[in-house]
């Protein structure tokens, strides 16, 4: 590679980091925390990923990468198919004047303000389905509550009716192993895509018939003034169907687990429940359900001191950046009364900054207001499986046995 001054590193002389191990997948912030010792980038079998917290920040800020989502289809096998080539139209994948056109349509629909109107809806599911589990004292929290709420509060908001939740969660679980890049995943996924877009189809054309205030609404008012085709409206409802609900349900269940494994810090939450909003983001950052997301170079770049070759993904590994010491004190440590200086990355920086981070905000402090009103105490029965590492974590069997509440 040439145009680089002697002093920067090529990338093949990073540490190497292997992500796929097991010892990876079962205390990965050990191994981070040993490799960000000697450098703040590493090389992995994905690429290049940032481990310290400046640098994750620069993958986001930096716009000279892009989303890229292109080189990820390619590797699970989805190049060349209509699938891909609608995907990589939507909003994550635009940039610049695009980005902002699409982001300036359906923004509106995502501020804290247009999100707050949905708290007691919100509030009053979570209670129906606690009540459910009530008689028990024992069940599997993914099933009960993590797997149907997103999916119907984003119908909500969305315009869907509500009754489609159980379809729109099944969608979307199987939508989000894309981001696994396992080709072994092709067909299910291209099987999927295709009752999605029907769906999609659906929806918008109902609201072309009948506008009402809701996400839905606001692409067909694009369509009309010329802020958006048909295809962008698809392909934006793909994109929100895909990208708000299995995410936010297995962030859910990582907060359960690490609150179950702290017994001290449950008993913190239920005798200073308020304010809310911190509480969530350390759990958020001590347990997060995005373990990395990635941007590309399509050119050659010198990106924090190294030399990158065109077609490199370059990685934001959220685990390394949110237990990284030298932005957060005693990063291994889960505390609910520490007030951090320095926001957790779950939910990305910069201009692709996620769009439903506040939903899922929402989301997280109802149930927890609720069950620390119900529970004086709870513990997982029996180990979870994590599917989906090293890249977008999902808990399954998340099975919890609780106390009552006097």
């Amino acid at each position: 590679m040439t145009g680089f001054s002697h002093s920067v590193v090529h990338a093949d002389a990073l540490p190497e980091v292997d992500v796929f191990s097991d010892a990876y997948a079962t205390d990965p912030r050990t191994i981070l925390d040993r490799a960000r010792k000697e450098s703040p980038l590493v090389r992995t079998q994905r690429g290049v990923e940032a481990i310290a917290y400046p640098h994750c920040q620069a993958v986001y800020r930096d716009d000279r990468l892009a989303v890229g989502q292109r080189e990820l289809f390619e590797k699970g096998g989805l190049g060349g198919t209509r699938f891909a080539s609608t995907f990589v139209r939507n909003l994550n994948n635009s940039e610049g004047e695009d980005h902002a056109r699409l982001r300036a349509v359906v923004g509106p629909s995502f501020t804290p303000q247009t999100v707050e109107r949905l708290r007691a809806t919100t509030r009053d599911l979570i209670e129906s389905w606690l009540d459910e589990a009530g008689e028990q004292e024992e069940f599997d929290f993914m099933d009960t509550v993590a797997d149907r709420l997103p999916a119907a509060v984003f119908c909500l908001i969305l315009g869907a009716p509500v009754e489609d939740a159980a379809r729109v969660g099944r969608l979307s679980y199987s939508m989000t192993k894309m981001f696994l890049a396992d080709p072994a995943s092709r067909d299910e996924i291209l099987t999927t895509f295709g009752e999605l877009e029907d769906y999609a189809g659906e929806l918008l054309e109902r609201r072309r018939q009948e506008p009402a205030d809701d996400v839905l609404s606001a692409l067909v008012a694009g369509e009309r003034e010329g802020q958006l085709t048909s295809t962008d409206s698809v392909t934006m409802v793909l994109l929100m169907l895909t990208g708000s609900t299995d995410t936010t349900a297995s962030q859910l269940a990582h907060v359960m687990i690490a609150l179950a494994l702290h017994p001290d810090q449950y008993a913190t939450l239920r005798a200073q429940p308020e304010p809310m909003t911190p509480k969530v983001m350390e759990l958020a950052r001590f347990a997060p359900g995005v373990w990395a997301t990635a941007r590309t170079a399509y050119e050659p770049i010198e990106f924090q001191g190294v030399a990158i070759e065109a077609g490199t993904q370059i990685w934001s590994n959220v685990v390394a950046a949110n237990s990284d010491p030298e932005a957060f004190t005693d990063p291994r440590r889960l505390d609910l009364e520490a007030r951090r200086r320095n926001p957790p990355l779950n939910w990305g920086l910069g201009v692709h900054f996620c769009l439903g981070r506040f939903l899922a905000t929402l989301e997280l402090e109802e149930v927890l207001r609720a069950i620390t009103r119900r529970w004086a105490e709870f513990e997982l029965v029996g180990e979870p499986r994590l599917e989906g590492i090293p890249t977008l974590v999902s808990p399954r069997g998340v099975r919890l046995r609780y106390r009552a509440a006097a």
